[in-house]
């Protein structure tokens, strides 16, 4: 299923939808663009960038989590990027249109240089502890006065009760 988004000029143009997973086709300049005027107007709500796998489909689909883009009510825009090569060729085949394949670690160059240029604080959600800390390490020389950065690294039962996601929403926001 293909879908028009209207998010604003630099937004996404198209999106595909599985199991209420709905992934939007960006292209890497226009995205990052986006991102920045956010930091420096810092109005509307929070955006927030997911890179999405074949492994979401089945993890995150229809009567599991819910993954729905509401900005109004959640505080938090969320764009879906297709990671995977192979949500990025099937999105192709459903709209016949190229879609870009961006992902999570090819953008976090870019948009931690648009967050250090902006003195925008970045969070990172997943991963484990060791890694949050070498990736301190290697901000703090990458990125030098980008404000101290925030980890959370919640076990699988977290996020996946409710009241394990909440806790961690509420330590985010």
């Amino acid at each position: 299923q293909a879908r028009r988004v209207r998010r604003g000029i630099h937004a996404g143009d198209t999106a595909v939808a599985s199991n209420d997973v709905v992934v939007e086709r960006w292209e890497r300049e226009p995205l990052l663009e986006r991102v920045e005027q956010h930091l420096l107007d810092r109005t509307g709500p929070a955006i927030g960038i997911g890179s999405i796998n074949v492994d979401h489909f089945t993890h995150f689909g229809r009567g599991r989590i819910e993954l729905r883009n509401d900005p109004e009510r959640t505080g938090i825009d969320w764009i879906m990027l297709a990671d995977g090569a192979p949500v990025a060729m099937r999105a192709k085949m459903v709209t016949g249109r190229e879609w870009p394949r961006l992902t999570g670690a090819d953008l976090l160059p870019d948009l931690l240089g648009t967050a250090a240029k902006t003195k925008a604080r970045v969070g990172f959600l997943g991963g484990r502890p060791e890694m949050h800390e070498r990736l301190r390490e290697v901000l703090a020389s990458s990125f030098p006065g980008t404000p101290e950065p925030r980890f959370w690294a919640p076990e699988r039962d977290d996020v996946d009760s409710s009241t394990g996601s909440r806790r961690i929403a509420d330590e985010i926001r």
